[in-house]
């Protein structure tokens, strides 16, 4: 079933590959943890999955069509 939305093609093809850079530094993150010594392996993912989590909170915002999440994302992308 697909969700009837009044955005363009090109902001849902945006708001996809949004979420598919999240899963993907979920990915590269187990990859980087799994790799380092084990106390930093611990820091490492805590960190990463505070991150990952306000990136994919500023995603949800974007999608919901919030402007000011827009321009927070695209500063802490640029940061």
């Amino acid at each position: 079933m697909q969700q009837q939305t009044d955005r363009p093609a090109s902001v849902d093809n945006a708001i996809k590959l949004m979420w598919a850079s999240v899963a993907l530094g979920l990915v590269g993150m187990l990859i980087v943890v799994a790799a380092a010594p084990a106390g930093a392996g611990v820091l490492g993912l805590v960190v990463g999955l505070v991150v990952l989590g306000v990136v994919a909170w500023m995603v949800t915002l974007v999608s919901k069509g919030k402007n000011w999440a827009r321009i927070v994302f695209l500063v802490l992308f640029l940061l």
